[in-house]
């Protein structure tokens, strides 16, 4: 599993954040074109990159879901891909609670 070379990169401050939640509106996305992309070349996840605006360190979103109301998709989720650590032994473990945080992005259709 190899991360793409061509995941989309956005501004962080797209998004309106409390804590470790982002959230905006679909429309105020527009300006930017938008547009989650294939994020491994042996899956079909999809995502994008956040730059923070203060330290220019990216960090990697996937696709976590949907919430829908009347047969509409009503806000579209996100939550960071925080990749596996290696250990002494180059064994590889999942990153874990209190580790780093785990950021969410709710994009809400309007």
């Amino acid at each position: 599993m190899a991360l793409k070379k061509n995941i989309p990169v956005y501004p962080a401050d797209l998004f309106t954040w409390k804590g470790t939640h982002g959230f905006t509106e679909a429309s105020d996305l527009k300006a930017v074109n938008f547009n989650p992309s294939q994020v491994w070349d042996d899956s079909c996840d999809v995502g994008f990159y956040l730059r923070s605006p203060n330290t220019g360190a990216k960090k990697l979103f996937t696709y976590a879901g949907h919430d829908h109301q009347d047969n509409e998709i009503v806000a579209t989720m996100f939550e960071s891909f925080d990749p596996p650590q290696e250990t002494q032994r180059g064994v590889y473990k999942l990153a874990g609670k209190g580790v780093r945080p785990r950021f969410t992005l709710t994009i809400y259709n309007d």
